[in-house]
């Protein structure tokens, strides 16, 4: 039924992303759908996003979507907000300068055979990198991003990911997340007290298959304190089983975005989820009437120009320092 009715919905879920600068930390993920600039890439073939292309996608174009995700960036307000589909550093730039809020950024090209990347964004009072490392393969066309660094003198490792979409075949997004799964099982192997966040558009929901037995998702109150330390948790599985999503696919809220946490982020010592976390979404990000309502404002919409935003909403969490 085209008719969704997710206003309600997404509204139960717009909590603002409150950042306390001190012991609270706040992070967020959004896939910005085609953040590309107005210039050919002939190594990638992207034509569709220049001004004789498909999408006559010209500079007031650019600069109305570059305007758009940088206001939605400046609402979210996180401490660290992971990207992705962004086409390289010039455009990551321009959303740098057109924000009002103040980042720096990690930014790494990956084998996206359309050039869409991924980058990390951060405040420099909040995060301190000290290593950044791409995990790749040949199951993995958009290698991931791991960074880590100190929040607050407290070590942690953030791993940002764009799985293969489901316009492709299932063996390829199964043998990317048994490739990150394998990088997050030896990351607790080798640092079993290093607390770890991965997020991401995983064109999957954290009740999937591959995320409950590739990925080790699993529900931080059914597991046994062994386990806790093997295995990892998202918040957003109770909010995908309701029915609440982050993408909406072939008619159905998905939720295709979410934000996984080892479990030391649950029982640790260092930091801890609070009850903050959600969709971000305000009324201007969605369509109010007509066949379209409660949809994300795209930039194109059935090829026809809408002027939007993106066709996936941010999710994010909050973590305070545990007492």
């Amino acid at each position: 039924m085209r008719n969704i009715i997710l206003h309600i919905l997404f509204l139960i879920l717009s909590t603002a992303v409150n950042t306390i600068h001190g012991q609270t930390v706040s992070i967020a993920f959004y896939n910005t759908e085609n953040m590309a600039d107005t210039i050919a890439n002939d190594q990638t073939g992207n034509y569709e996003f220049t001004p004789t292309g498909k999408y006559r996608w010209d500079s007031d174009k650019y600069l109305t979507k570059v305007h758009n995700i940088a206001r939605i960036i400046d609402d979210l307000n996180a401490d660290i907000i992971g990207l992705c589909e962004i086409e390289n550093e010039n455009v990551l730039r321009d959303l740098m300068y057109s924000m009002n809020t103040s980042y720096n950024y990690i930014y790494r090209p990956t084998n996206d055979m359309r050039g869409m990347d991924i980058a990390l964004l951060y405040r420099g009072d909040t995060f301190f990198p000290e290593h950044i490392r791409q995990i790749g393969g040949h199951s993995v066309p958009r290698e991931f991003l791991a960074v880590k660094g100190k929040i607050y003198e407290t070590e942690m490792i953030f791993i940002v990911c764009h799985l293969p979409s489901q316009a492709n075949k299932p063996s390829y997004r199964e043998n990317a997340a048994k490739r990150l799964g394998s990088y997050m099982e030896q990351l607790k192997v080798t640092n079993p007290d290093l607390p770890i966040i991965i997020m991401g558009d995983f064109n999957m929901t954290p009740e999937s298959y591959l995320a409950r037995k590739i990925l080790n998702i699993h529900s931080a109150n059914s597991i046994t304190h062994y386990e806790k330390q093997r295995y990892f948790t998202t918040p957003f599985t109770a909010l995908s089983q309701k029915g609440y999503g982050s993408y909406i696919y072939k008619d159905k809220r998905q939720m295709y975005d979410f934000i996984i946490l080892s479990n030391d982020c649950i029982t640790g010592s260092k930091f801890r989820l609070t009850d903050n976390y959600g969709i971000f979404v305000r009324e201007y990000m969605i369509h109010n009437k007509g066949m379209k309502k409660g949809y994300p404002i795209r930039s194109f919409d059935s090829g026809k120009y809408e002027g939007g935003y993106s066709d996936h909403l941010p999710v994010f969490i909050t973590l305070d320092a545990a007492n």
